[in-house]
């Protein structure tokens, strides 16, 4: 028998795939769901004294305050996409107004936003010490269309 949890998280974003064959090569922006599975990395026990593989807090805790202060109402960019960070970034305003703007080493598509959570140190190191990784990621760009990445 194998255990796991899901934790599910949403955030608001825009983004553009860049060299995309049709609409999705404009900024536009999706209300994301993504679905974060966790598994136990303890070879002897899947489950807790409490008898969870982990409290759902945890997974909300480390994923949840970096997805809004990073990702939440901000556009997501290929950091090579030269023309959608000027086009952003001309929409600021005034000498202290800019736009929140993510810069990934790729598209933002569904399985690049999955690959980035599944994989970044910062989580991995964060859920490690409570004895769970991520076993997969599903990022719904909306209820019809979804991305999952295992690992």
């Amino acid at each position: 028998m194998h255990i796991s949890c899901i934790r599910k998280l949403h955030f608001c974003s825009g983004h553009r795939v860049r060299g995309h064959e049709n609409k999705c090569a404009n900024l536009h922006g999706h209300n994301y769901q993504i679905e974060l599975e966790a598994e136990s990395i303890l070879t002897t026990e899947e489950l807790d004294t409490v008898g969870r593989v982990v409290d759902f807090s945890v997974i909300k805790a480390t994923y949840d305050p970096w997805i809004q202060r990073e990702w939440d109402h901000g556009f997501i960019l290929n950091k090579e996409d030269t023309e959608a960070i000027n086009r952003i970034s001309g929409f600021a305003v005034g000498p202290k107004q800019t736009q929140k703007i993510f810069l990934l080493d790729s598209n933002p598509t569904a399985e690049n936003l999955g690959v980035f959570l599944l994989t970044h140190h910062l989580f991995v190191q964060a859920l490690a010490q409570y004895g769970v990784r991520i076993k997969s990621v599903v990022v719904h760009e909306t209820p019809n269309c979804s991305s999952t990445v295992t690992r």
